[in-house]
């Protein structure tokens, strides 16, 4: 039988034993430790065709209850400073969208847990929408090819855009400086004659929060404010200077905006250098977080840890069977 054909037979197998609550029989061997969830965007309806960052509102209320359930879901806080021999679980957000705001605080209110928020403050640079929210909107709004440095990327499903080779523009522009990013979008926009800014019947798709906002924010006892950086920026493209600029900015913007203290930063995509952490720990934060760790010293370093990414490009079950097996040991 095909591999194929054998993943659809496990999955539909999974599925029935989530139904009937009998599937931690799929885990016998089961651990003790700490996982940290990483979310983007809640909508009113998940809209896997836009991308693969949001989740609806009721699926993820429906994730909150089953980890309720299942594991003792604890504040960011928490599970940094406080040691535990359990299976815990930390909800934490990445970019600080609005809809993070009208969506996904009230549903972490209604089941009882404390989410941290990473906020990229990108405001200190009069840009209300981040670069990769904006070419996932480009692409969902106009369906255009683009052409970024002579090379053409004709657009696809799930809004990427891929070249003749088979890169993905977003990889290309990953290691791109973000003023060459804002310039070729800015440009985007004229060829396009779309600008996302202007699409404010679904502002919560795209925007990011402002300081009155994020001031609310802080009137819920289910909310940590945290960096992103400023930008969505890749830190490893940046001088030393400039990655100290960007932290320091970031965190005094979003302590000012909050009335709370900012200890902890998330590096956009993932991406950092060992000096990075060297530089994060100057500018006051206690803590650091990945998605993948970069370096093999990361796995002993007590600033940094690691997360684990949901998207939408799965189901729920197959997310909860995701984060079952981090708790099982084969």
């Amino acid at each position: 039988m095909s591999n194929s054909f054998n993943g659809r037979i496990a999955r539909a197998i999974r599925s029935m034993r989530f139904n009937f609550g009998m599937e931690m029989g799929l885990y016998p061997k089961r651990t003790e430790g700490d996982l940290i969830l990483m979310y983007h965007n809640v909508f009113p309806h998940s809209m896997p065709g836009l991308n693969p960052r949001n989740i609806g509102q009721r699926e993820f209320g429906e994730q909150m209850a089953y980890l309720k359930k299942r594991y003792d879901v604890v504040s960011l806080r928490e599970m940094c400073e406080v040691q535990s021999r359990s299976r815990r679980i930390a909800i934490t957000f990445d970019d600080g969208l609005l809809n993070n705001l009208r969506y996904a605080v009230p549903t972490l209110e209604e089941h009882g847990i404390c989410g941290t928020l990473f906020v990229c403050s990108s405001y200190l640079r009069g840009r209300s929408i981040l670069w990769p929210e904006h070419l996932a909107l480009t692409g969902f709004r106009t369906r255009k090819s683009l052409e970024f440095e002579g090379v053409v990327y004709s657009h696809h499903r799930g809004n990427r855009y891929i070249s003749d080779s088979g890169k993905r523009l977003t990889q290309v522009l990953m290691e791109q400086p973000i003023s060459r990013i804002e310039a070729f979008l800015d440009a985007v926009e004229k060829k396009t004659g779309y600008k996302p800014s202007d699409d404010l019947n679904h502002e919560y798709r795209w925007r990011v929060m402002r300081g009155e906002e994020l001031r609310i924010l802080t009137e819920s006892s289910s909310v940590e404010i945290a960096s992103h950086g400023i930008s969505h920026s890749n830190f490893n493209l940046l001088s030393d200077d400039e990655a100290l600029e960007e932290m320091k900015d970031s965190k005094d913007y979003l302590e000012s905006a909050s009335g709370q203290k900012v200890s902890s930063i998330a590096y956009p995509f993932g991406l950092y250098s060992r000096r990075t952490l060297d530089l994060a720990e100057q500018c006051g934060y206690t803590r650091q977080f990945a998605v993948d760790f970069q370096h093999d010293e990361d796995a002993t370093d007590p600033r940094i840890r690691n997360r684990m990414g949901l998207y939408n490009d799965r189901s729920l079950i197959e997310q909860s069977h995701l984060i079952n097996k981090r708790f099982h040991s084969e």
